[in-house]
């Protein structure tokens, strides 16, 4: 059980740090702060585990 629960984990990272590259590089196009979405990011890396 403990080894699914680390795979899992380790998927939401990959999924959510994925989502913050994309989202960044669409941030820094509209001239936007990417701050805010790395904060969330964190706050659901932190959430997963």
């Amino acid at each position: 059980m403990s080894a699914a629960r680390t795979a899992i984990d380790r998927t939401i990272g990959v999924i959510v740090s994925a989502n913050l590259v994309e989202c960044v590089k669409n941030a820094e196009q509209n001239g936007e702060d990417a701050g805010s979405l790395v904060k969330e990011a964190v706050n659901l890396l932190v959430k997963s585990r």
